[in-house]
């Protein structure tokens, strides 16, 4: 009787995890023929603007967050498959962090923060390249957005990241070891979900990170090789 109650319970628990994949797979590809519309749309509106129109900004800002949305549902596309049946590459990891640093410097204007990167150039990690810039893009976004003065650093050993700021730390209310989502401190400081899904996808590509806390800044160290 216990042995059917297990299977009877883990056939419920493949039923639901099928059932979320499928909901998130097919919400994320309505959602990516939308968004695809809204962008074409804006760059036609921004390439027939003046070059001196007040609405150049507003049509720049609706184009780029629409990219940004489509990277996102991207990410929760590949979330949704089986870790097993993911595309893995040889992945050059300065060029996609100098990708991340070029995106980010909207967050540094007329702050005095120095952002720092060591790393040499012919580094590669054996994985999904789209999860490993949407994990390096969110970590290297909040550095820069809630860091004030000081520096951002970006080091790379191998295999391994290390991104450090001086900012201030994560709220008390996100614990370093388990993000969770939706955390009302966290969503008034917008880190709640792009932590949650840096989480998501360590998890997704069998990666790990430490993460060390205080009011002195965020120190993430991220392993990019697939552990046990």
């Amino acid at each position: 009787m216990l042995a059917r109650a297990f299977a009877q319970h883990s056939d419920e628990l493949e039923q639901f995890l099928h059932r979320e994949r499928c909901f998130v797979s097919d919400t994320s590809h309505e959602l990516r023929t939308l968004l695809a519309i809204i962008g074409g749309a804006a760059e036609t509106i921004m390439h027939q603007l003046p070059a001196d129109s007040h609405l150049v900004p507003s049509a720049e800002r609706i184009v780029s967050t629409t990219q940004e949305m489509q990277r996102q549902l991207t990410c929760l596309l590949l979330l949704s498959r089986n870790p097993q049946t993911l595309a893995r590459t040889d992945v050059p990891l300065r060029p996609l962090i100098e990708e991340c640093i070029t995106r980010c410097q909207p967050w540094l204007t007329k702050k005095p923060v120095a952002l720092i990167l060591d790393a040499q150039q012919n580094l590669q990690a054996h994985t999904n390249a789209e999860l490993a810039r949407s994990v390096i893009w969110n970590l290297m976004r909040n550095a820069c957005q809630y860091t004030e003065q000081g520096e951002v650093r970006i080091a790379l050993r191998g295999t391994t990241l290390i991104i450090s700021d001086t900012g201030p730390g994560l709220p008390p209310s996100i614990d370093p070891q388990q993000f969770q989502r939706f955390q009302h401190s966290a969503r008034q400081r917008g880190e709640g979900l792009g932590l949650s899904i840096v989480q998501r996808i360590v998890e997704h590509l069998g990666w790990h990170m430490v993460v060390e806390s205080s009011e002195k800044g965020c120190h993430f160290t991220l392993e990019m090789r697939h552990t046990e």
